[in-house]
């Protein structure tokens, strides 16, 4: 990843997560400042355990830093707590093979894996917002320095002038030190309102890049055609859901009957149009705990929060509004040809299922709703 990329990250992320950090950099000092950009992390990583299992790994993460003398900082921890809770193979692989004993740590490695595992799904794809990214970090960097450079020359000047003052009683000498002291306050004065202004122009400039990156990101969850969740925003929802273990999780699936009927009968479009009023219905349902997302073709999904009978409320509820607002008419006739159903298919997820058993559970029970004859629900055994 080159450079720019990796800035650009840095400062996307600051600001994601603080409005403005002029007041962080305007009051530490240059010594104590982040070095490189990592330091400048500040992204809350979210993981989704309980506190008994993150207790556990915590157990398990702890010890294997001591023995191999990994310092515990912020970035460290993430990435042996990664390990210890079995997240990233990968990652786990190129972690014991790059610190397998004490005396094996190396910063410089440490950060990089934590740049590819923890940083890198945060860049942005464009080129053109990872140099605009970059531009402003840079920008922001060198406004940070010119002030700091004439506050301490203004400092020094100062205690020049007073120590002056104090060995003089000549009046024309000790005019000539003040009106040095107002040019030198006065310079001090504008760099400072040059300085706001650069920052306040910068952080408008930041506040369009997020907008932008936010609405950027969020489409690459969204279905084009049916204006719900797709397939990838499905992937990161399900893996999310069932590591929460306070509350049961369901998965619904559904599927619309005899699409294939409709698309080879009255054509794709008129597909389109039955895959789209089939998004509005599920979307309608959207709320906490209710998660729709187009799974594939004329498949969807639903992730529910909930018992699995009041999953199965639900469930009948979309089947009811499907069969009862979804029908194919001819447009020169006005005659309908018939409405459009859906068969539902629901698995309630239990202790430590994954996502693919959950999944083939839901589906036996789709499939168990179409051979008892379609427009119907099925729940799974437990």
């Amino acid at each position: 990843m080159e450079l720019r990329a990796r800035i650009g990250t840095t400062i996307f992320i600051a600001f994601y997560n603080s409005r403005m950090m002029a007041p962080f950099f305007s009051t530490v000092p240059r010594t104590l400042r982040p070095s490189s950009p990592y330091q400048m992390w500040r992204l809350q990583m979210k993981f989704l355990e309980g506190s008994q299992d993150s207790a556990q790994i915590l157990r398990k993460a702890i010890p294997m830093m001591v023995e191999r003398d990994i310092p515990p900082t912020p970035q460290n921890y993430s990435l042996w707590y990664a390990h210890a809770g079995n997240k990233h193979p990968e990652l786990s692989k190129r972690l014991l093979e790059q610190f397998p004993e004490k005396g094996s740590y190396n910063g410089d490695k440490s950060e990089a894996l934590f740049f590819d595992y923890f940083i890198k799904q945060h860049l942005p794809r464009s080129e053109k917002a990872q140099n605009a990214l970059a531009s402003l970090l840079s920008q922001l960097f060198g406004a940070v320095n010119q002030i700091e450079d004439g506050t301490r020359d203004y400092g020094d000047a100062l205690q020049s002038s007073l120590a002056q003052l104090d060995g003089t009683s000549d009046q024309q000498e000790i005019q000539a030190i003040l009106s040095q002291i107002l040019e030198d306050t006065s310079a001090v004065q504008s760099a400072s309102q040059a300085f706001q202004g650069e920052l306040e122009t910068a952080k408008a400039e930041i506040e369009e890049l997020k907008e932008k990156l936010k609405v950027s990101r969020e489409d690459a969850l969204v279905d084009s055609l049916t204006k719900i969740g797709n397939r990838r925003a499905f992937d990161q929802a399900m893996s999310q859901a069932l590591t929460q273990t306070d509350t049961p999780t369901c998965l619904l699936l559904l599927d619309l009957d005899h699409f294939k009927n409709i698309n080879d009968t009255y054509g794709h479009v008129m597909g389109d149009l039955v895959l789209e009023r089939m998004g509005r219905i599920l979307k309608a349902q959207q709320r906490p705990g209710v998660q729709p997302m187009r799974y594939g073709g004329e498949e969807f999904a639903i992730i529910f929060t909930g018992q699995q009978q009041d999953a199965a409320e639900l469930a009948d509820t979309v089947r009811k509004q499907v069969a009862n607002t979804i029908s194919i008419k001819q447009n020169d006739t006005g005659k309908q040809m018939g409405a459009v159903t859906v068969s539902i298919g629901i698995a309630q997820a239990g202790v430590a299922e994954d996502p693919g058993a959950l999944k083939e559970r839901a589906d036996q029970a789709l499939y168990q709703a179409k051979e008892n004859g379609r427009n119907r629900v099925e729940c799974a055994g437990g």
